[in-house]
């Protein structure tokens, strides 16, 4: 025999459990000590002095032939031994080959010896064992077969009887012997307590089935291998050590094979039915299954098998990879249709959010989630493709959708999540979906990193936008309020986007439309300040918001300048344009002057309203302005600015409303500035306009006091006489300028043209509803007419002849009297007193005139007595009447009256009657100063 088939057999025999006593036997390699790490062979290691040494001793004692019977038999058995040892040890390389290589020789003439001399030992199925042993790595097999037959028959209960049925099993199995092959095997498994050979016995059993063409006993058999390893705990091959593993990667494969003959998929369901137990092993035997059939091409086949799988058990843990594996093979195949379904079908059982994954983790199986997204991706791509054929099968775009739904919400990080982002929210949209569009283009806008197409998603966001607002007239304000908000994010995240300024520009116009001034502003202001300055388009509409929302905001100097701006980008041709915008300019500079003035910023004012003319003389408000300026500059107290500016109104403006408070505000000034007589002018400019009524009568009044206070006593005059004859039934205030022209007569000395005054006034005042002012000036001025006839009787004298001078002194006292009367007549009391007075004064007068007249010179002494006596008979009534008088006149005090008459009075009453009324004099002072 050569070396290498040498080692073959060795390594073979190597596998037999005993080869040093029967004592030893359980510390020898056994099937199951398989599972133990391999030992290391080591080359040229000599064989051990104390082996040599002991096959040495035992060789003289047997040799001798002096012990006894046990000792021998012992002896025999042990030099066996270490011979069948020292052959194994030379055929695996552990020993030189150098030695004779002899010793299975050796061991078979040591066991033969040993039975035949001690047939009946106790330890002879040890030492048949051995003797098989020895025999096989001699390699005479048919020899060891024989061996163990016979141990069998001799020894059925050795404990040995396990090993040796299943080294039978092995040897029979090897001669093609199966069936007895078969019954061996079945009598290690029938062993109890269960061999430790069970598991490789149970395995060649069921090849021994399969090679006699027992197909449904071959898969019970390996059945029964996987039961029994599922109840030691063992339901995956990966939890294997590698021998067992490749032996049950085998039996898995021979399994395949039986169910290939048999009905495949169905028997095998059948079988997993029959017993619940081989369920654990499910999804490795339609793995199997499958796996031969894809190793035979039958691609649909496998796939059917990898179905069926999932349909019955779902929610295994192998069920998304057995899946994967059917999808494969259909790939493979090259069957498109199918494998578009069964990828729709991987994604309806094992979608993130099927109930798959609430027994397992997305993080245990990465491989089953990247296949999903794979899966996803490809279903999606086809639905959308179809969608967008002439003719689009129905539901082509709902799945499109559908699939990169699940898509987005199973992998939202991946990096082409952005992509189909975009994708589904165009599909959304053209399925009419615009507010899941409008949120799809926007997450995809801004849900992610930037990418290519953030800018296009959030563009077409807007124009989902504007879609949905089309639909409704008109659009809710807050859709509108999100529209704005939407294009400032759009435009501040990608400004560089061909249309970010027009989108502004936009949001601009229409926060403005909604009266959202704030947000308006601020977007304009964006738009004006981007660098390079934007198109003059653009800038002109920012410009033109920026104007109308500072002026309502009241900042009407930024509101100019904003206008100025708009004013610089106008086309030359844009007429109706520029007219609105001078307009909105005018109203802002109007404007600016108001608010100075309210702030009392007057001369501020009037240059803003000036400036109104200034920067934009067609301006239609131009004429208010320079009005309104005039009137800032009176409340400055600029008077003469105010002067030329209220002039030049009335000449460039004379027919304008304002026209006519031009003059009495020059009429003031000019009474500021100190010109009484221009002042005068303008209110008798105001009044000749004027009907005849209250104002122009206050008009034509204060025009008189400037003219007097001018000095102009004639233009005076002629207002105050222009009062009296167009009073229009104002009779006070004409009885009122009566007097004023008594006063100024009186004022230049003309006492003529004041008694003419003080007659006129009387006349006119008897004509019309009097009052107590009338009455009044009236019983004044009438005094003053009887005050005149008074003068002139006291100032006539009584001269010889007596009698024609008396007839002139008593006509003169008479027309006194009358007058007095009549002034008395308008009972008012300073008047009445006064004239009282008078009255008396003209009887006591006439009293002392005559008894001061001259006497005639032709009277002698009796004549002259009697002259006097008939003098004082004449003059005494008159002095009696004046005394009586005098006491009306001071009666006058018990009605609460005391004035300068009344005390005159009390004096002439005094002279006149001095021992009555001298002794009151002091209480006359008293009671004049009660009253």
């Amino acid at each position: 025999m050569s070396v290498p088939a040498v080692a073959v057999v060795v390594i073979a025999a190597s596998l037999w459990p005993f080869g040093r006593g029967g004592e030893e036997r359980r510390a020898e390699p056994t099937l199951r000590s398989l599972e133990a790490p391999a030992i290391e062979i080591r080359e040229d290691q000599p064989l051990p002095e104390a082996g040599e040494a002991a096959r040495e001793q035992y060789r003289r004692f047997l040799a001798l032939g002096e012990g006894d019977e046990a000792m021998t038999a012992e002896a025999l058995r042990r030099l066996g031994d270490l011979a069948l040892e020292l052959e194994e040890e030379i055929a695996l390389g552990l020993l030189s080959e150098a030695l004779d290589g002899e010793g299975h020789a050796e061991a078979i003439a040591l066991y033969r010896e040993r039975l035949s001399r001690f047939p009946a030992h106790p330890d002879n199925d040890i030492v048949r064992y051995q003797l098989a042993r020895a025999q096989e790595l001699g390699g005479d097999r048919l020899a060891a077969l024989a061996t163990l037959d016979e141990l069998i028959l001799r020894h059925p209960d050795s404990t040995l009887a396990d090993e040796v049925q299943f080294r039978r099993g092995e040897l029979l199995f090897s001669r093609g012997r199966y069936r007895d092959a078969e019954l061996a095997y079945a009598a290690v498994l029938a062993t109890t307590p269960a061999s430790e050979f069970a598991v490789q016995a149970a395995y060649k059993h069921g090849w021994a089935l399969f090679k006699q063409g027992l197909l449904p006993e071959s898969l019970q058999a390996f059945f029964g291998l996987l039961v029994d390893r599922s109840e030691a705990g063992v339901d995956a091959l990966d939890a294997l050590a590698r021998q067992q593993r490749e032996l049950l990667e085998d039996v898995l494969r021979v399994m395949a094979l039986s169910l290939a003959g048999l009905e495949g998929v169905e028997t095998l369901h059948a079988l997993l039915a029959a017993v619940p137990a081989r369920e654990p092993w499910a999804a490795e035997t339609h793995r199997a299954l499958g796996t031969l059939y894809l190793e035979q091409e039958r691609y649909t086949d496998t796939a059917a098998v990898m179905t069926a799988f999932v349909d019955w058990d779902p929610l295994h843990a192998e069920a998304p990879a057995l899946a994967l594996e059917g999808m494969d093979a259909l790939r493979r195949g090259g069957f498109a249709g199918p494998l578009l379904a069964a990828k729709q079908d991987f994604v309806e059982g094992f979608g993130l959010d099927t109930p798959y994954w609430v027994r397992h983790r997305p993080a245990d199986q990465p491989n089953t989630v990247a296949a999903l997204g794979g899966a996803l991706t490809t279903l999606a791509q086809h639905a959308h493709a179809q969608s967008q054929l002439p003719a689009p099968p129905a539901g082509a775009l709902a799945d499109a959708i559908r699939w990169y739904r699940l898509l987005l919400q199973y992998f939202p990080e991946d990096e082409a999540a952005p992509t189909h982002h975009f994708l589904f929210a165009e599909l959304l949209l053209e399925a009419g979906d615009v507010d899941g569009a409008i949120q799809a283009f926007e997450a995809t806008a801004y849900g992610y990193a930037m990418h290519p197409r953030s800018a296009e998603a959030a563009y077409a966001g807007l124009l989902a936008r504007d879609r949905a607002a089309d639909a409704l007239t008109p659009a809710p304000l807050p859709m509108a309020q999100d529209r704005i908000a939407a294009a400032e994010r759009f435009s501040s995240v990608f400004p560089e986007h061909p249309q970010a300024l027009d989108v502004l520009t936009d949001a601009a116009e229409r926060a403005f439309a909604l009266d959202d001034a704030p947000v308006a502003l601020r977007l304009a202001r964006e738009v004006t300040g981007v660098e390079p300055a934007p198109p003059a388009h653009l800038a002109r509409v920012a410009w033109r918001i920026q104007g109308h929302v500072l002026f309502d905001l009241m900042a009407y100097a930024e509101a100019e300048s904003a206008y100025w701006a708009v004013h610089g980008l106008l086309a030359v041709d844009d007429l109706e344009g520029r007219d609105d915008i001078e307009a909105r300019l005018a109203a802002s500079i109007y404007r600016q002057g108001e608010a100075a003035r309210d702030r009392a910023d007057h001369a501020v004012a009037a240059g803003h309203f000036l400036r109104v003319g200034e920067r934009l003389p067609g301006a239609e408000i131009r004429p208010v302005a320079e009005f309104d300026a005039a009137i800032a500059y009176l409340a400055a107290t600029d008077w003469q600015a105010a002067v030329e500016v209220l002039t030049d109104f009335r000449t460039r403006y004379p027919d304008h409303p304002l026209a006519s408070q031009v003059e009495i505000n020059l009429a003031s000034a000019y009474e500021s500035l100190g010109d009484p007589a221009a002042a005068a002018t303008e209110y008798r400019r105001m009044a000749a306009r004027l009907p005849r009524n209250d104002e122009q009568r206050g008009l034509l009044w204060r025009a008189s006091e400037l003219l007097e206070a001018a000095g102009d006593i004639p233009a005076t005059e002629a207002v105050l006489v222009q009062i009296t004859r167009d009073h229009a039934g104002a009779f006070e205030e004409a009885v009122e300028a009566h007097q004023q022209l008594i006063e100024l007569a009186d004022t230049r000395g003309d006492d003529a043209a004041a008694l003419a005054r003080s007659g006129q006034l009387v006349a006119f005042e008897a004509g019309g509803p009097t009052t107590v002012r009338t009455r009044t000036l009236a019983a004044r001025a009438a005094l003053r007419l009887a005050d005149v006839d008074a003068a002139a009787f006291h100032a006539t004298p009584l001269v010889m002849p007596l009698a024609d001078s008396l007839r002139v002194k008593r006509r003169r006292m008479e027309a006194a009297l009358e007058g007095y009367a009549r002034a008395s007549g308008y009972a008012v009391d300073e008047v009445v007193t006064a004239a009282t007075f008078a009255t008396a004064e003209l009887y006591h007068g006439l009293a002392r005139a005559l008894m001061d007249s001259p006497r005639p010179p032709e009277l002698d002494a009796l004549a002259l007595d009697q002259y006097e006596m008939l003098l004082e008979e004449q003059a005494f009534p008159f002095e009696e009447q004046a005394i009586e008088i005098h006491e009306r006149n001071a009666r006058r005090t018990l009605d609460g009256l005391y004035d300068r008459w009344i005390s005159a009075s009390f004096a002439q009453l005094a002279q006149l009657m001095p021992g009555r009324y001298a002794k009151a004099e002091q209480g006359e002072t008293h009671v004049a100063r009660l009253y």
